[in-house]
């Protein structure tokens, strides 16, 4: 990767680039024009030549490069990688001439030949900082041989370069920063060059003992939960309604492994010894205690019978709730629930009046402090008469019972 010697090294090869074609065309008329490196204010004067300048006016970091990473260390203080610094250069080529003409000349000389070399490439890099051939005296500048050791010619991404627009607005604060007076000039963004640290990052410790893990991910999924009449072998039942103490079927791919356990709401089950697998899904015995309501059901493969390593979707489970008594009191009734309920559930009491003038009606029901299976319900403003009814926990309705005689206060 190349080093902090990059910007230096294209710069150079830019240069070289408009070096060679500004010698090789024929421009006795106007001497030998030179091509230079250097600041707008060091090359503008009374005594202007012939000249061809290209000056690197601003250096930005990439966009895409400027949060790759950050350095980093490890425990023991040293670098763990190395992150690589992108930037873009923004070049301004200016033409002075000794006469009229000459610095359109010149300008639309080295605009032609950034044009015809959009990118650069390996060659015009090693080109323009390798020594002279032939066992000749080498003559380059001191700065040029330094870029040997660059590397800018092993960067994997290329350099590219491209026109940018100058506004009037922008020319007229650009050369009073440059502290000179307006040249002609275009302007140019040269993107990117990679920079990376020289910095030796020390390899960790040797393995000891290698430990792999080979296992086969398969992600379980749940497309349904259907109730069974009779055992794990027994046909599914669509539109049944399923009841705690009954069996299930849960329908989906994937489901069973000897490492995995199955949620159902707070609970967890084991699903090689709880559940009985088959070709569509699980056969479960809904626990006898599971109370009443909507719960979510989800499977979860285990890694060493903790970790969860693949999670399917989430399925609803809705457990019809079973009564197993009611008193009614004067404005009030208590309905006893098979299986208690949590804070948490929701559970409404349904009447339904036998007689069309009355409008059915619902209310919201308490849990006894002492018992979560007895739910209290208050309706003082209800009308006397004869209802069906019913309850619900968390919108799911048990079965309905006959019509008897509810009193309001």
């Amino acid at each position: 990767m190349p080093n902090a010697l990059a910007l230096a090294t294209v710069t150079a090869t830019l240069k070289s680039l408009l070096d060679t074609t500004v010698s090789a065309i024929e421009l006795s008329p106007l001497s030998t024009p030179e091509v230079t490196a250097r600041p707008p204010d060091a090359i503008i004067g009374e005594d202007e030549i012939n000249r061809l300048n290209l000056y690197p006016w601003k250096v930005m970091p990439n966009p895409a490069f400027v949060n790759e990473r950050l350095p980093a260390y490890s425990g023991s203080g040293a670098r763990a990688h190395k992150p690589r610094l992108g930037l873009d250069m923004y070049y301004v080529l200016t033409a002075t001439g000794a006469s009229d003409m000459a610095a359109e000349i010149l300008l639309g000389i080295g605009m032609q030949v950034l044009h015809e070399h959009p990118m650069l490439l390996e060659d015009d890099i090693t080109t323009a900082i390798a020594p002279p051939g032939g066992g000749g005296t080498d003559n380059r500048p001191a700065a040029l041989k330094v870029l040997e050791t660059s590397n800018l010619a092993e960067q994997v991404e290329r350099i590219g370069i491209s026109p940018i627009p100058a506004t009037d607005e922008e020319l007229g604060k650009i050369w009073p920063a440059f502290n000179s007076a307006l040249r002609m000039s275009a302007f140019y963004r040269v993107s990117l060059a990679l920079i990376e640290p020289e910095v030796e990052i020390l390899p960790g410790p040797p393995v000891r003992e290698p430990v792999l893990d080979l296992m086969t991910l398969r992600t379980p999924r749940i497309a349904r939960i259907v109730a069974q009449a009779g055992g794990a072998d027994s046909d599914p039942r669509p539109g049944t309604p399923i009841t705690a103490g009954t069996r299930v079927l849960i329908i989906g791919g994937g489901l069973f492994s000897n490492d995995s356990r199955l949620r159902i709401g707070s609970m967890e089950l084991d699903v090689a010894t709880q559940t009985t697998p088959r070709s569509e899904g699980l056969s479960l015995l809904v626990p006898a205690t599971q109370p009443g309501g909507r719960h979510a059901v989800l499977v979860e493969h285990l890694k060493d019978g903790e970790i969860a390593i693949e999670r399917s979707n989430i399925e609803v489970l809705s457990i019809q709730p079973e009564v197993s008594a009611i008193s009614r009191n004067t404005g009030a009734a208590t309905v006893t629930l098979s299986n208690p309920v949590s804070d948490e559930q929701s559970v409404r009491l349904f009447l339904n009046p036998d007689d069309t003038t009355k409008v059915p009606r619902s209310f919201l029901g308490e849990t006894q402090q002492a018992d979560a299976t007895k739910i209290d319900f208050a309706f003082p403003d209800l009308e006397n008469g004869d209802y069906a009814w019913h309850v619900t926990v968390d919108g799911v309705a048990s079965e309905s019972a006959a019509s008897e005689t509810f009193n309001g206060s």
